[in-house]
């Protein structure tokens, strides 16, 4: 009789691990990044691609891709900031911005980033929707560059490496 206890008990034991390492391997799995974060934290490093609209007041529409270091405060804060730089102006100092994230009331994966940065007479702000998948951070948006008299709209794309 004793035996026998003693053989339910340590089956129980068994079951009981066994059943605990599958709930736990069961939610592991559930958060394996597939799911949107609970807070925007889009810091990293990305690359993109922008486009300006021809108008009357782009005299000379351009398209380039560029590099962007993105910096956020401690905690997946709202504030952001960074530097980027256009593949076209390699050997130049990148551009240091300043910017905002924060969820996007569209999408509970995506998150509203915009950003502006001012060098002498050009000045460049963006609005660009980031949402979240397989891992990573990427969206499209779009940008405003005044330098001078030119005022330039475009389109961009962006993506984290």
């Amino acid at each position: 009789m004793k035996n026998s206890n003693a053989r339910r008990i340590v089956r129980l034991t068994i079951l009981s691990a066994a059943s605990i390492v599958a709930v736990f391997a069961v939610v592991s799995v559930a958060d394996s990044g597939q799911t949107a974060p609970s807070s925007c934290c889009i810091a990293g490093n990305y690359r993109g691609h922008r486009a300006d609209t021809p108008s009357p007041s782009c005299r000379e529409p351009k398209m380039d891709d560029f590099s962007m270091t993105i910096k956020q405060e401690l905690g997946c804060g709202s504030k952001v900031w960074g530097e980027v730089l256009g593949d076209k102006d390699k050997g130049q100092p990148a551009q240091k911005w300043e910017g905002t994230v924060r969820k996007s009331a569209s999408s509970e994966t995506c998150c509203d980033f915009a950003g502006k940065f001012v060098n002498g007479d050009e000045t460049v702000e963006w609005k660009v929707v980031l949402c979240y998948k397989d891992g990573k951070w990427a969206g499209k948006g779009t940008y405003k560059q005044t330098k001078g008299l030119d005022v330039c709209n475009g389109t961009l794309t962006m993506s984290q490496v």
